[in-house]
């Protein structure tokens, strides 16, 4: 927290912005976890007096008044030069127009940030906070340097009427230290996470900043394929399997048991499919599981193989399903978004792609079957025989997805249509789609043909020398070959 409370030479008081400590230390405490306040001078930090008019009060901030232990760890902040890294796991800044003033030139600030960093630990920071990064480096170079980042923007730093009164803009200052800064509009949230680093964009951003910082700290455990019922009529699906969101048989079980409940819950009327990691919505499946691993997991309801059998399943259920594209949808998650009835896509960050044939593989999750009934038969083909990345709008235009939505405008929009979707008659709902169904799904005879033919082609030796290529350059690992397989897997001959 910052200790400063001066507006530079106006005569105003600053300090930190109420909403941008309630929402993340409530955020934390209620996950769970074990938090220390610190500041420069420690004790009570000073509140800027505009976060805390009627206009500004959230349900945190509110819970925060009513909280009289929050309210005391507040007042008693430890001095952040007594604060050993070795003793925590990750460090937030919260924001304010303070820490521009102290914390952005503060040593032991600096130090601390450095120390989380080198010692593999993430460092959060939201709306003015990002600019306590400015003197932070790593490996040498300035630690914003090439990573995307996010902060306070320069126009909403011109909309509150400060930009000749702050030190420094923090979104030029990013922009000057090498930061790749992205801004959603204004005082709408906006987070970024990239590696270890998570900045926010604004107040609005607090939570969402807390929240993924806690993913980077979520024990490997809890992580998998969520189920989250947010209504008795609305579920969410979350693939949270990092760093890639890679699909092998090892998921099977997990899904199979989602979509065992899809169909025979009496409630639910429509499911929304999404991802929990950055980057990256479903993508292939798991070329370092044995291949028994694959092929001694029995069939599935249909008779057909258990992938298929699940996005066969999916694909009947009697609710509407919907596929949430934000990162890449690449071999299965491609395959599972032509399962859902429905598809929206980041404009920015979707890609969808069936690589498979640039690897010499045979896609086995249905979408020959599926896409030239979707698309026609000569994008179909230009697809799967292309084996490149689609983005957004090139799928929108082709009818890979319904549409392609700003990634600020995505969650929005999906989340107002599976709720208007999940007011409507169950029974009406399942009825259309069967109907539907009738006209649009292939048969199981269509989909069978596709898992035999990837299995063997699996094992063929051209596609091993294939496949061990990607793997030396670096497939299955974070970095530039799962970021732009398409672009790889066209290479493969060079």
């Amino acid at each position: 927290m910052t200790s400063h409370d001066q507006l530079g030479n106006t005569g105003r008081k600053t300090g930190f912005w109420l909403e941008e400590f309630a929402a993340p230390y409530f955020t934390f405490l209620d996950a769970g976890a074990d938090i220390t306040v610190a500041s420069p001078r420690g004790g009570q930090p000073p509140l800027d007096p505009v976060s805390d008019t009627p206009e500004g009060q959230t349900d945190l901030t509110r819970r925060f008044k009513q909280d009289p232990a929050a309210q005391a760890v507040l007042a008693n902040t430890r001095k952040l030069s007594q604060m050993k890294p070795a003793d925590f796991d990750a460090v937030f800044y919260p924001g304010g127009h303070g820490p521009m003033w102290d914390l952005a030139e503060d040593p032991d600030s600096v130090a601390l940030i450095e120390a989380f960093y080198n010692a593999g630990k993430p460092v959060a920071a939201v709306c003015h906070a990002p600019g306590v990064l400015r003197h932070v480096t790593y490996n040498g170079e300035p630690i914003v340097k090439g990573k995307r980042v996010a902060g306070f923007t320069n126009s909403e730093e011109e909309a509150v009427g400060l930009t000749k009164v702050v030190p420094f803009l923090v979104e030029d200052e990013l922009r000057r230290l090498g930061g790749l800064f992205e801004k959603a509009p204004d005082w709408q949230s906006f987070v970024i996470t990239d590696g270890r680093l998570v900045t926010g964009q604004n107040p609005a951003s607090s939570k969402a900043g807390a929240e993924a910082l806690l993913k980077l700290l979520k024990p490997a455990a809890t992580r998998g394929i969520r189920l989250q019922r947010r209504t008795p009529s609305y579920w969410r699906v979350t693939f949270d399997l990092p760093p890639l969101n890679i699909f092998g048989p090892e998921n099977i079980p997990q899904l199979n048991e989602i979509i065992t409940a899809i169909e025979t819950d009496p409630q639910v009327k429509v499911v929304v499919f999404d991802s929990a990691v950055e980057g990256f919505f479903l993508t292939h499946y798991n070329f370092f599981a044995p291949l028994e691993e694959s092929t001694k997991i029995p069939p599935g309801a249909t008779g057909l193989q258990a992938l298929p059998d699940l996005l066969v399943r999916l694909s009947r259920a009697p609710v509407a399903s919907i596929a949430m594209v934000r990162g890449r949808a690449t071999g299965v998650g491609s395959e599972l978004a032509l399962a859902s009835d429905m598809r929206f896509a980041s404009r920015e960050n979707a890609i969808l792609s069936q690589w498979e044939v640039g690897a010499g593989l045979v896609p086995g999750g249905g979408p020959m079957a599926r896409l030239p009934r979707l698309i026609g038969r000569g994008r179909a083909l230009e697809v799967l025989l292309g084996a490149d990345d689609i983005s957004g709008d090139l799928a929108e235009r082709y009818g890979y997805v319904n549409r392609s939505l700003t990634d600020a405008e995505l969650d929005g929009f999906v989340d107002a249509l599976a709720r208007r979707i999940a007011s409507f008659d169950k029974q009406a709902i399942a009825e259309t789609k069967r109907l539907v169904n009738v006209a649009s799904l292939p048969s199981d005879a269509d989909i069978a043909p596709e898992w035999d033919a990837f299995l063997a082609s699996v094992q063929r030796p051209a596609s091993q020398s294939r496949i061990k290529i990607l793997l030396d350059r670096g497939f299955h690992r974070p970095g530039d070959v799962e970021n732009r397989l398409g672009y790889h897997v066209g290479r493969l001959n060079n």
